[in-house]
Parts: C-alpha cells; structure tokens; sequence
C-alpha cells in the first residue's frame, strides 16, 4: 500500500481535489496570443504538485480556439451538438454491443471455433471504432468547423459576447437541474489584445455603483 501511495504522489496523474488554472495572452514576442493549462494539487511534502499542458497557440494554420473549462458540458453542447455526458455513453454502448455480438452470431450459426469467433469480434470490434470515428467526424464537419469558421471572423466585442453567451448557458443549466449551482451570478468579461492589453468588457462589485459615485470619480475615471 504504501508504494502505492509513493507511486501515485510522484506520479502526474491529478486528483478530483485539483485546482486549474488557465493562462491567456500574449508572450513579449508573440505577435498571436495562446493559452496554457496548469492543474495544481497543492503541495506534497513541501513541494507543488502541478500538471501544465502543452501550449495551444493561434497561428495562420489554427487560427481560433474555444475552451471551456470546470462546469463545461453546456458550452460542448453548444459546440459539438451533443452533450459529452450522452456522447461518451453511446460511444462506450456501440464499443461494448458489435464486439458482443460475436458470441451471439457464432451462437446462432453453430459456429463452436474458438479462432472463429475471436475473428468475428475483431471485425466487430474495428467496424465500432469506425463507426465512432465517423460520428466524431461529423460532429466536427456539422458543429465544430462551422462554429470555428465563423468565429475567425467576429470582432472583439462579438468574441466577448459569445464568452459570455456561453458561461449564460452554463448558469442556467446548473439552476434547471438538480446540480450544485457551481456556476451563476454576474458575469466578469474581459478582452486581451496585442494593441489595448486587458480590458475589462463587464466587471461586477461588491457594492453598487449607483450610490459610490465618489469611488468611479476618484479611482475608475482617467485622470487627465
């Protein structure tokens, strides 16, 4: 047990316990910006326990990118067409069905061949996993590219709606459905570009601005 516990501690597998934390911008030299992901587990005998994914940029060949991150079936909804939830089931339903066929079939046409059967399931088993690539590719084709063609072509405050859009679809599924309300309230959205740097689009306080006028004089309106 104990080597275990070793083994998984110095491992890079993440617990459910996580943290993630996400990067966006843009490098010094970059003229396109990226994202990367970071999952961090805290520290673990004094030392941080973190998982970074490879940096996905913008280029001329990839030139949009849509993430979704913690409460994200909503938004792959939106995106793919399907909730991944329901997708992943009918995926591991056909992976799991064709294959089983095999005993049936052998079964039913007094095929007693052991070598027989095993090469049944091997044609059943590679006509499911093209039958879920090719539901995989038109999801991509019908949802994902269309989507992506498209948003290679909005303006700033276009992308900043659909941000927000999104994380809306997400809010009012978790408060329809009987899950924890992990998502809802105002919602901050901000846009970061190479000429204007972070700026902030909707930005929630902790007080209302309608009887603070001092504060958005003094602090929030330039100086000249």
């Amino acid at each position: 047990m104990a080597a275990l516990i070793s083994e998984w501690i110095l491992s890079n597998r993440i617990s459910d316990a996580s943290c993630g934390i996400v990067v966006a911008g843009y490098g010094s030299e970059q003229h396109y910006p990226g994202i990367i992901e970071h999952e961090v587990e805290g520290k673990i005998f004094g030392i941080l326990k973190i998982s970074t994914d490879d940096p996905t940029r913008i280029d001329h060949e990839n030139q949009s990118i849509i993430r979704a991150y913690a409460q994200r079936n909503a938004a792959q909804l939106f995106m793919c067409g399907v909730d991944p939830g329901y997708q992943r089931f009918i995926d591991d339903g056909v992976a799991g069905l064709l294959p089983g066929l095999a005993s049936e079939v052998a079964a039913h046409f007094s095929v007693a061949d052991p070598d027989k059967i095993e090469a049944l399931r091997k044609i059943f088993e590679n006509k499911a996993t093209d039958f879920i690539a090719s539901m995989a590719d038109r999801r991509h084709d019908h949802f994902v590219k269309p989507l992506y063609d498209t948003v290679d072509f909005l303006d700033k405050p276009e992308l900043a709606a659909l941000a927000e859009n999104l994380v809306s679809l997400t809010a009012l599924k978790q408060k329809i459905s009987l899950d924890l309300e992990t998502v809802g309230g105002p919602i901050d959205v901000a846009v970061i570009s190479k000429h204007d740097g972070f700026i902030w689009i909707k930005r929630k306080h902790y007080f209302s601005a309608d009887l603070n006028h001092s504060y958005i004089t003094n602090y929030l309106k330039p100086r000249r």
